[in-house]
């Protein structure tokens, strides 16, 4: 299709909406409470403009659908808000319907609540409503605005010259877009805009939708966010996918360091996952960047830690030494399999084994989980005079650890040799979300081993943990 050109008349209308938010909304949330809502110049020229400026030959908007795909945080609930009030002031209709649909019963009366907050702050348009639990009302020309949750009974007879729908990907059909097309049908320049952020897989309502309204004439699709072959590390990415100015460099990074990296992906780099491989929390090419022979200074400082239990399972020590350049040595000693014939491992040996660690090398912290390997713990304590510290895998500690590993994982910070075993653990390693921790590593199936990986974050994290607090005893780089 041709790309059509906004002419002057369009370019006013589109004008009058940027004024009508300027002059009578206020902002309802956060530091900007009070102070009036200046769309970006993003926000014009990207949304309202092409949306509201585009016109017929009888001078008509000529899209009667708009999706809008954006981040997490990039202002989409009070967008929708604004829109609603505008049409119920500047596109008053006797007896109209405008309808706000929203993830559920709760958002649905955010929505609403934001609306009438912004209404009852300009003193002309709280003169011109009545505010009820569930709509507004406008006085003069009995127009009503109505939310509703996204599961609603689409049945009812809704005929709504304006709707807006948040979050298109938590809807399980596409129902309430139907019900909002069709009972526009007969409308005078009816508008639907749908509001969302990339779901969970490319599959669904959301994803439909967009391939659908991409081919659509009078459907206007704006999808702000990563391209397929934008790398998700890239700060610049990150920048390009958020384009308020209010979501800072400094949120986006701690997202990405606490979020699983599918969950960062889709809220805030606006990309559903391309596969079901997204929730492995590291990829081949991070960990091949990690596998140069460590340096073994016995010397100097170190962290070993443990992950296993007695039983079945595997067992895992992993000894990690910082540099002053912050590069972590890694000595991992994986055993895969207990001996078929008993199903147990040797304690022996693994005790004889963290024994000789201890004495030769330079151990500031020895660690294991005391609800799998507490017998282990009594015996080197008894036998050895090792005092061992507990590492209990609680989601605030396993949570903060996946995410120091990842970290170090994904610039090239770990030198952990090219053991196979350590390897396959890494890479078996999927993204457990756990709120409001963050995600924690875990395995997709039963029988994948993942104590390699669990062993090297319970280390890395109390090596870092060292040199923040500065303990003694631990190179400080």
């Amino acid at each position: 299709m041709a790309r059509r050109i906004i002419v002057p008349e369009g370019y006013r209308r589109a004008e009058q909406v940027r004024a009508f938010a300027a002059s009578c909304i206020t902002h309802r949330k956060d530091r900007w409470a009070g102070t009036p809502f200046i769309l970006e110049p993003w926000q014009f020229s990207d949304i309202v403009l092409p949306v509201y400026g585009t016109l017929d030959k009888r001078g008509r908007r000529w899209y009667d659908k708009a999706l809008i795909g954006l981040s997490r945080w990039n202002g989409k609930d009070e967008l929708a808000a604004m829109l609603c009030l505008h049409h119920l002031f500047l596109e008053p209709i006797a007896a109209d319907e405008a309808y706000g649909v929203a993830t559920s019963n709760r958002q649905a009366g955010i929505l609403l609540d934001t609306a009438s907050g912004m209404a009852k702050a300009d003193r002309d348009l709280r003169a011109a409503c009545e505010f009820y639990k569930r709509e507004i009302v406008m006085r003069d020309t009995g127009a009503v605005l109505r939310t509703l949750p996204h599961d609603a009974d689409t049945s009812q007879g809704y005929h709504p010259s304006f709707a807006v729908i948040d979050e298109l990907h938590v809807h399980r059909n596409r129902g309430m877009v139907d019900a909002m097309l069709t009972g526009m049908v007969g409308r005078d320049e009816p508008l639907l805009v749908v509001l969302t952020t990339a779901g969970e897989h490319r599959a669904g309502v959301w994803w439909d939708l967009l391939q659908e309204w991409k081919k659509d004439p009078h459907a206007y699709v704006y999808w702000r966010g990563a391209k397929d072959s934008d790398d998700a590390d890239d700060r610049k990415v990150w920048r390009a996918a958020n384009p308020a100015s209010w979501v800072s460099m400094s949120h986006l990074e701690k997202m990405h360091r606490t979020l699983p990296r599918a969950s960062f992906e889709r809220y805030h780099l606006n990309r559903a996952p391309q596969s079901s491989d997204a929730s492995r929390a590291f990829t081949w090419k991070e960990w091949q960047a990690c596998t140069k022979a460590p340096l073994i200074e016995p010397e100097e400082p170190c962290v070993v830690t443990v992950d296993g239990a007695n039983k079945g399972d595997c067992f895992a020590i992993v000894v990690d030494r910082r540099d002053e350049e912050g590069i972590h040595h890694v000595e991992p000693y994986i055993f895969d399999e207990p001996p078929q014939e008993t199903g147990y491992y040797d304690l022996d040996e693994i005790e004889e084994l963290l024994a000789s660690l201890w004495q030769t090398r330079n151990v500031t912290r020895l660690a294991c989980d005391p609800n799998r390997l507490l017998l282990l713990m009594q015996r080197l304590e008894r036998h050895h005079g090792i005092p061992v510290e507990e590492f209990p895998q609680t989601n605030g500690r396993m949570c903060p650890a996946a995410a120091s590993l990842r970290e170090l994982v994904r610039t090239g910070s770990i030198r952990a040799g090219r053991n196979a075993a350590l390897k396959a653990h890494i890479l078996n390693a999927v993204e457990l979300p756990r709120e409001p921790w963050g995600w924690r590593i875990g395995k997709a199936a039963k029988a994948e081993k993942i104590d390699g990986a669990i062993a090297l974050a319970m280390a890395v994290y109390l090596t870092e943990a060292d040199i923040d607090v500065g303990r003694p005893g631990v190179s400080v780089g």
